[in-house]
């Protein structure tokens, strides 16, 4: 009997012995093998099967047709097969009693409580341990869970921080759209007072150019008085005087014509630049204002999509 305890395998060590068996035909690690390979794993574990008992395993074992075998549906299946194989024994013990040797009666009864006695002990320990893991698997659901709620309050107090600070966002930008409308309305003050002082400068000009008209035309007069006077003397003179005084007429009326327009088109390109880089200014400040538009719809797109990331997150939490 103490041999017999001695050559025993633990609980534990057939739990390792059937999970390092079942690795090997389990090639990509999912926890399951193809339900082909149960006659090579059975051989594997010294517990050969024939063809037929392979055949009925398969049905056994692969009641939904996938062709695949779990590694907790296996335990149960192999531990049971030894149970058949220790009623096949006692099958044998029932056949020596009927020949009536008591002795190895005794010894076929004592060998087949022991081993009943060690595969319960076996089964016992196997079920424990996948108890365990099943509490321990619902251990790990709960830390889930909390994380998920911790997760859940988190996104929503962020949530709401960036409410805030898109609320506080929107403020700033209205009061720089404020500020922008009244920056512009005193741009435009500033040049309908430019326009006003052109304007009053034109005006003034043109005072001056009626002022110098009147004083050429009574120059004038004053020069035909001299003109009359001087054609009593010598009209010859006279004539060559006038055709000076023409000239120098004309001089002047053209040089005060060019003096005049080239004073004007001086003006109105100061007046051009200034209202070219008002509206730059202009062109600008809009484009910077689109700018943070397009930047706080690219914020809000960024917020809707993290949101949705967050919701599958959530749906499928429960799945996993």
């Amino acid at each position: 009997m103490n041999n017999q305890q001695q050559g025993a395998v633990t609980a534990e060590e057939m739990d390792n012995m059937l999970n390092l068996a079942f690795k090997e035909f389990d090639v990509d690690g999912s926890g399951f093998m193809d339900v082909t390979e149960l006659e090579n794993l059975c051989g594997r574990l010294n517990t050969p099967l024939n063809p037929s008992e392979a055949q009925s395993a398969q049905r056994q074992l692969d009641t939904d047709g996938s062709g695949r075998v779990e590694l907790f549906e296996f335990k149960n299946w192999w531990l049971g097969k030894i149970v058949f194989a220790e009623q096949s024994l006692n099958q044998k013990m029932t056949s020596v009693k009927n020949k009536g040797n008591r002795l190895l009666q005794a010894k076929l009864a004592r060998k087949q409580a022991e081993a009943d006695a060690q595969l319960l002990a076996n089964r016992i320990a196997l079920l424990q341990q996948e108890e365990a893991k099943a509490w321990k698997k619902i251990q790990q659901t709960k830390v889930r869970a909390q994380d998920i709620l911790e997760t859940r309050e988190s996104a929503d107090k962020q949530r709401q921080n960036k409410v805030e600070f898109l609320y506080q966002k929107d403020e700033h930008t209205r009061i720089a759209q404020e500020s922008r409308f009244v920056q512009k309305q005193r741009d435009k003050a500033k040049r309908q007072q430019a326009q006003a002082g052109i304007i009053k400068k034109k005006q003034q000009d043109v005072q001056l150019l009626r002022q110098q008209r009147r004083q050429n035309e009574i120059e004038k007069q004053r020069q035909r008085q001299a003109e009359r006077e001087r054609n009593q003397y010598n009209k010859q003179v006279v004539r060559e005087h006038e055709r000076q005084l023409a000239l120098k007429k004309d001089k002047l009326r053209n040089d005060q014509r060019k003096l005049a327009e080239v004073t004007y088109k001086k003006k109105c390109a100061a007046e051009d630049e200034k209202t070219a880089n008002k509206e730059r200014e202009v062109v600008k400040m809009e484009k910077q204002e689109m700018e943070l538009i397009q930047r706080l719809q690219n914020a809000q797109m960024l917020q809707k999509e993290a949101y949705k990331q967050l919701e599958d997150a959530l749906v499928q939490a429960p799945g996993r």
